[in-house]
């Protein structure tokens, strides 16, 4: 194997690697056999058992056995992160479950990814905060946004109405 591919990302928490060979993409496993061949146009790490891959300019995703298990239909995909992966069809974003079904419409002009429960979606020119269920937590008003969301201790102090670490 030494040689045969480039490796092109870290192992993940199963061990797996991506690897390349010319243009083409595939995955290894911990102990260097092959998942699926460098037949890709790109791959994503995988996140939660599955991976985003695309050929011919369509995304899917394949699990560990390198089968395809949610068909290359999309436009676009990213990784899935609280059993939801942000995917684009038809110049729309929306989130998919593992098995493929839609969980949240097609409605969004971008999209990211879920973390801590919220995910960062751009809609009618604003973005805002959506949960799980699609439902908006922060109603989509600001020009641009990081999505920086981490958890912190924090204190409320009454006597000057502000939150600290």
């Amino acid at each position: 194997m030494p040689g045969k591919y480039k490796i092109l990302s870290k192992r993940g928490v199963n061990g797996v690697a991506r690897i390349g060979r010319g243009q083409k993409e595939g995955f290894i496993d911990k102990n260097n056999n092959i998942i699926s061949e460098p037949e890709w146009d790109s791959a994503r790490d995988f996140s939660e058992g599955l991976a985003a891959v695309s050929r011919n300019g369509k995304y899917g995703f394949i699990n560990y056995r390198g089968e395809v298990v949610i068909p290359l239909e999309w436009d676009y995909a990213e990784d899935f992160n609280y059993m939801a992966a942000v995917v684009r069809k038809d110049g729309k974003y929306g989130y998919i479950n593992e098995k493929g079904e839609v969980v949240i419409d097609f409605i969004f002009e971008d999209a990211n990814g879920f973390k801590y429960n919220l995910a960062a979606v751009k809609l009618n020119d604003k973005w805002g905060f959506i949960d799980l269920s699609g439902q908006f937590q922060i109603e989509p008003k600001f020009d641009r946004v990081e999505h920086q969301f981490r958890p912190i201790k924090a204190k409320y102090e009454p006597m000057y109405n502000f939150y600290y670490e």
